[in-house]
C-alpha cells in the first residue's frame, strides 16, 4: 500500500522473471509500440557482453512468449508489439517515499484488523531499482517501478470505499455481486476486515439481519461493487462475539463451531508442522506419545479442516466428529472410484 497522488497500488509477489516482464511493458509503454526486432538491439545487444548474448536472447523470447499468453502483449501485421487495452498498470515511486509508507503503516497499524493485509502487501511490493535485476537502494531519490495487478486494483477501490465511511460505527449498505452476476443489496455491521494468506483474499466478517434474527456472514470484498454509510448503529464491530470467531476460524468460515480430534502417525516433519498449527490456534491442544500425536481443537470451516488433513493421507485418522470423518470417507471413496474407472478402461 502506497501513498502517492493516485492513491493505494495492490502489487504482486516479486521475482526475477517478473521484473524482467515488468521493464518489457513500460518499455513498450515508453516507445508507444516497438518492433521484435528494435527490442532485442537495444536489449541483447547494446546491454550484454558477448558470451551473455544467447542467454539474453533466450530470455528476452522467453519473457514475450509469456507476455504474449497472458494477453498483455499483442503483435501487429507489420510485426509490432503493442501493449493490450486490460495491461496491468506500471507506476514509479521514490524510494524515499515508499520507505516512509512502510515505516508509517508499520507504527501507525498495530493491532488493527488489517495489519494483516497491511502487511502482505507490503511483502509483495516489486521494486525495479534503477531497473536492474539485482540492484540495490543508492539513495533516497532512487526510482522504484511498481506493478499494479488488474486484478487487485479492485480491492483498492473497494478498500477505498470502506475506509472512507463509519462502518465500525455505522452499519454498511453494499451492493454485491453473486456468481450468477447479480447484484443484490446488504445492510450489514461489519465485524471485522481480514486477510485470509491461504486464499490470497480479503474478507468482510459481518452480521445481517434476516428472518428478524442477527446472522454472521462471510463477504469476499472482491464481490463487493460499492459501499455506503447507513443511519445505524453498528453494535458489533471487533466485539468479544466476533473475535471469538475469528479465534475458532480454521480459514474463513462462520459456521457453527465443531470440537475436533484427529490422531496422527509421528513419522516425516508431522509433529513439527502440528506444534506450528497449534502455536497459531487458541483452542488447539496437543497431546504427543511415543507413536502417535492427538490434535484436538474447538473450529469453524469443517470443509477447510477436511481440505488440509488430506495432504497427510494414511498418516491421520479422523476421531471426532461424525460429520468431518465422512467427509473424508468420501473424498477417499471418490478417488478410488476415479482410479477403478481408469484401470477398468485400460485393462
Amino acid at each position: 500500500m502506497l501513498e502517492n497522488n493516485d492513491g493505494l497500488n495492490f502489487t504482486e509477489p516479486s521475482d526475477k522473471i517478473i521484473m524482467r516482464q515488468v521493464r518489457i511493458i513500460k518499455y513498450i509503454q515508453n516507445n508507444k509500440g516497438i518492433t521484435k526486432k528494435r527490442l532485442f538491439n537495444e536489449w541483447v545487444y547494446k546491454e550484454a557482453k558477448n558470451s551473455e548474448t544467447d542467454k539474453r536472447r533466450k530470455m528476452l523470447q522467453e519473457d514475450i512468449n509469456k507476455l504474449v499468453r497472458k494477453k498483455i502483449l499483442s503483435i501487429d501485421s507489420n510485426g509490432v508489439f503493442h501493449l493490450s487495452l486490460d495491461v496491468p498498470v506500471t507506476r514509479k515511486i521514490k524510494n524515499d517515499i515508499l520507505l516512509r509508507t512502510i515505516y508509517k503503516i508499520r507504527a501507525k497499524c498495530q493491532g488493527e484488523a488489517y495489519q494483516l493485509i497491511l502487511e502482505n502487501i507490503i511483502k509483495k511490493m516489486i521494486a525495479d531499482y534503477t531497473y536492474k535485476l539485482e540492484g540495490t537502494v543508492e539513495n533516497d531519490n532512487t526510482e522504484m517501478l511498481l506493478y499494479e495487478s488488474k486484478n487487485n486494483k479492485r480491492y483498492y477501490d473497494v478498500l477505498s470505499s470502506i475506509m472512507n465511511i463509519d462502518y465500525a460505527n455505522k452499519k454498511t449498505e453494499i451492493d454485491y455481486r453473486t456468481r450468477r452476476g447479480e447484484v443484490i443489496k446488504r445492510k450489514v455491521s461489519v465485524g471485522t476486515i481480514i486477510f485470509a494468506c491461504e486464499r490470497d483474499k480479503m474478507y468482510i466478517i459481518a452480521s445481517e439481519e434476516y428472518n428478524g434474527a442477527d446472522n454472521m456472514t462471510v463477504i469476499d470484498m472482491e464481490s463487493i461493487e460499492s459501499a455506503t454509510e447507513s443511519e445505524d448503529i453498528n453494535y458489533i464491530y471487533q466485539s468479544d462475539e466476533v473475535q471469538k470467531i475469528i479465534d475458532e476460524m480454521f480459514i474463513v468460515s462462520v459456521d457453527n463451531a465443531e470440537n475436533i480430534e484427529v490422531e496422527f502417525k509421528d513419522c516425516f516433519n508431522i509433529k513439527e508442522r502440528l506444534e506450528k498449527m497449534a502455536a497459531n490456534r487458541k483452542f488447539a491442544k496437543l497431546d504427543i506419545s511415543e507413536d502417535k500425536i492427538v490434535y484436538r481443537d474447538t473450529v469453524r470451516g469443517l470443509s477447510d479442516v477436511a481440505r488440509y488433513l488430506r495432504g497427510f493421507g494414511r498418516s491421520c485418522k479422523v476421531n471426532k466428529p461424525e460429520k468431518l470423518k465422512q467427509m473424508m470417507i468420501e473424498s477417499n471413496d471418490k478417488v478410488i472410484e476415479m482410479y477403478e474407472e481408469y484401470l477398468n478402461k485400460n485393462t
